[in-house]
């Protein structure tokens, strides 16, 4: 982002080079617009699924298990299939960034979902993953076909929230170059 040749290191932290990626998803001075953007995800999601295909509990501890282990949403289905999801914001600067961060998520709640298969339950776990500069992943639409939203309301969800990361995203990119608060 610095354009001349004298100081590489990020205004803000130190950080050895201050590129893009760092500041919209590294850079900890802005760990709060962070966690602001991702629960803008996060809940929209959360209010997407209709009451009658089951019941949401965001940021639940499993008993028994590791108590680093709190994934972002847990989806009880009527029928008792639990789905396991958790979200992320990745900068797509390579097309296995998304598949990378899915994944991540994937194996980091995996002992979540094989602990409720040793009770006998059917669980699964996934991740909705965005772009910090705006892009959807499409492997976030069978999410949400789990999730019981429906392909007409995860077209327009797509977009809401692909709009929404882009003006987070803006808004920590200002006001990490002016130290003006945007939120």
């Amino acid at each position: 982002m610095r354009f001349s040749k004298r100081n590489p290191k990020c205004r803000k932290c130190g950080y050895v080079r201050e590129t893009i990626p760092h500041v919209l998803n590294h850079c900890k001075p802005h760990s709060d617009a962070w966690k602001r953007r991702h629960d803008a995800i996060q809940n929209r999601v959360a209010r997407a699924i209709p009451s009658s295909f089951g019941s949401v509990s965001i940021n639940k501890k499993f008993p028994g298990i590791a108590q680093t282990l709190i994934p972002d949403m847990v989806l009880t289905k009527k029928s008792g299939e639990v789905f396991v999801i958790d979200f992320t914001v990745a900068f797509e600067d390579r097309l296995t960034s998304f598949a990378k961060a899915r994944q991540g998520k994937i194996d980091k709640y995996l002992p979540i979902v094989e602990h409720l298969r040793r009770e006998g339950k059917v669980a699964h776990v996934d991740a909705i993953v965005v772009g910090s500069l705006g892009s959807w992943d499409p492997s976030n639409d069978a999410a949400l076909a789990q999730m019981g939203v429906s392909k007409k309301y995860a077209k327009l969800m797509r977009k809401l929230i692909c709009s929404d990361t882009i003006r987070w995203s803006r808004d920590i990119y200002i006001q990490h170059l002016t130290d003006k608060k945007q939120y």
